[in-house]
């Protein structure tokens, strides 16, 4: 990796990396404070839960909802957080190849002695960084955060949970990362990379309920990592194998075309 320019990444985007950091403690911070609510009168949230009809309960995975795992898992993990960074992945991803093309500054970048291979890795590198970043941010959140509210759960189990949830990002953001290093352009990798991803989310969510997508699911990538469930099950080794080996080959093959292809 270019060193320098890994660190001229982050630094460009320290703002943005700070807002989300921000964004997700408060997230964080908010669910925590409601759930001595939630705790407090299981009997009628859960009462509550059961009156929703069975398909509805069934899209959004409300097991156990009064339960600290079942409202983490709810509230945060079957939905919201998968979301945040699934942004994140794409909106960097989409940019990994293509932010120097449209500055106008490409030209002058590669008539240095640096290669497109070790440009386009390093450029991968910060988007895996930032995405672990806000993986460990969300994970302390929840462990500091936590007892505070006399939450009982696994740190382990976070720790599971949060890591599925950066594959998520990870996974699309290869998406955007391939499609930007293809095309040139931010928009290009942005929209597509954004439509299949909420296209899986679809399908994902609808699983429970039509035959075909049922049947389609286990290749789908929110499969894979939302639907691996950690925060119930503990990490899921095998799923996430699956969802690191297909960012892989994506973004190897985003390499690939970066260095053919004529970006000045």
């Amino acid at each position: 990796m270019l060193y320098p320019l890994l660190l001229k990444t982050f630094r460009d985007h320290v703002r943005g990396i700070a807002g989300w950091v921000s964004g997700i403690v408060a997230l964080i911070a908010v669910q925590l404070a409601v759930y001595p609510t939630v705790r407090d009168t299981t009997s009628r949230v859960t009462d509550f839960a059961d009156s929703f009809p069975e398909a509805f309960k069934k899209i959004f995975r409300m097991e156990e909802y009064g339960t600290a795992v079942g409202y983490l898992s709810t509230e945060l993990f079957s939905a919201t957080l998968p979301l945040i960074f699934i942004a994140v992945g794409v909106t960097w991803g989409a940019r990994v190849a293509t932010d120097e093309v449209e500055a106008g500054t490409a030209d002058i970048l590669f008539s240095l002695p640096i290669s497109r291979r070790r440009f386009l890795v390093t450029r991968i590198a910060a988007e895996v960084g930032v995405l672990v970043l806000l993986g460990a941010v969300l994970w302390l959140a929840l462990v500091i955060g936590a007892p505070i509210v006399d939450m009982s759960v696994s740190v382990g189990r976070v720790a599971a949970a949060s890591a599925s949830t950066v594959l998520t990002g990870l996974v699309f953001g290869s998406v955007g990362v391939l499609v930007g290093a293809w095309s040139g352009r931010r928009s290009m990798g942005l929209g597509i990379s954004l439509t299949i991803a909420i296209a899986a989310f679809v399908v994902y969510s609808l699983a429970p309920l039509v035959q075909f997508m049922d049947d389609i699911n286990p290749f789908n990538p929110m499969q894979w990592t939302v639907g691996a469930e950690s925060m119930k099950r503990g990490f899921d080794l095998g799923y996430s194998l699956i969802a690191v080996a297909f960012a892989s080959v994506l973004m190897t093959a985003a390499v690939a075309v970066f260095e053919r292809r004529d970006v000045l």
